[in-house]
């Protein structure tokens, strides 16, 4: 049995897939809003429990794909606490299975051919891409997509047509040395 899970990485609301040889795709989403009058306690414990409750759904598979920081916009007041979260979970994580880090324009790219698409336009382009599995927001849809990544690096088959896009975007990802090739389907 062989097992991907992707993780669109969120506070507010992480999108996590799960693509599997034994069981038909899992999605879900987990998180909650902070508030403005959070303190640093606050935001460590948020923290920890976003960590907590993604980690705990990933559980050990065979390959992780993570959505990464978006190194080009605008840095905005959360993004401190969100790169908490990142390298909490990649250390946590990489005990489990190893890691591939895919960017955001990346993600966007391989979902609509275009890197700077935004959530509005990639929920519809995943739902077209996967059109039994019920994706019920843009986190789900995004965490999808990180686990075609690593299904299609791994050489499983997907339920759409492997377009130009969907190979240069494989180029794009840092997949881990320790990739898990040849795994069993």
């Amino acid at each position: 049995m062989t097992t991907v899970v992707g993780v669109d990485l969120s506070l507010t609301r992480a999108g996590i897939a799960t693509i599997s040889s034994a069981a038909p795709i899992r999605l879900c989403s987990v998180g909650a809003a902070g508030l403005a009058t959070d303190n640093y306690d606050d935001r460590r414990e948020r923290i920890e429990l976003q960590a907590y409750e993604i980690g705990k759904r990933v559980g050990h598979p065979d390959l992780i794909v993570i959505e990464g920081p978006y190194y080009h916009g605008q840095i905005m007041p959360s993004y401190f606490d969100r790169a908490g979260l990142f390298w909490g979970l990649m250390s946590t994580l990489s005990r489990r299975a190893p890691i591939a880090v895919i960017s955001p324009t990346t993600r966007a790219k391989y979902a609509t051919g275009k890197g700077t698409s935004k959530k509005e336009l990639v929920l519809p382009a995943v739902r077209e891409m996967f059109p039994a599995v019920n994706i019920v927001n843009h986190d789900q849809g995004d965490g999808l997509i990180c686990a075609a990544l690593g299904w299609q690096k791994l050489g499983f088959d997907l339920p759409f047509t492997i377009l130009d896009r969907h190979l240069l975007a494989l180029d794009a990802v840092a997949w881990p040395v320790n990739l898990p090739l040849g795994v069993s389907s």
